[in-house]
């Protein structure tokens, strides 16, 4: 999830009202840009900033721990960018030498 959005990100801005049933219409223009037809399902998303973003709605098994896990690294990498440092590949050298690797094989689940 993003934690914030850039001016420049933005392609297009519409605005709705509020019924007093709590609901709105979706501007034509944000359904066009969605390709939005009757009875599609759209998808939200509260940043922390309060804005939302709003998306057609997408079948995904999406593994919430891992993107939980990566929105986490994301927020620490905005708040400490002092932290970040460059990999260093040699101890990862150290870990696979010897080892016969192949980065075209494919990776199979061994139970």
């Amino acid at each position: 999830m993003l934690a914030y959005v850039r001016t420049e990100d933005i392609a297009l801005e519409a605005d709705s009202k509020l019924t007093e049933r709590h609901q709105t219409t979706i501007p034509a223009s944000i359904r066009d840009a969605l390709h939005l037809t009757g009875g599609d399902r759209i998808h939200y998303k509260l940043l922390s900033t309060g804005d939302v973003l709003i998306s057609r709605y997408r079948e995904t098994e999406e593994d919430h721990v891992m993107q939980s896990f990566l929105n986490f690294l994301a927020q620490d990498m905005m708040n400490n960018p002092q932290s970040i440092k460059p990999l260093d590949l040699s101890r990862g050298y150290e870990l696979v030498a010897g080892m016969d690797v192949n980065l075209d094989d494919e990776i199979i689940d061994e139970d």
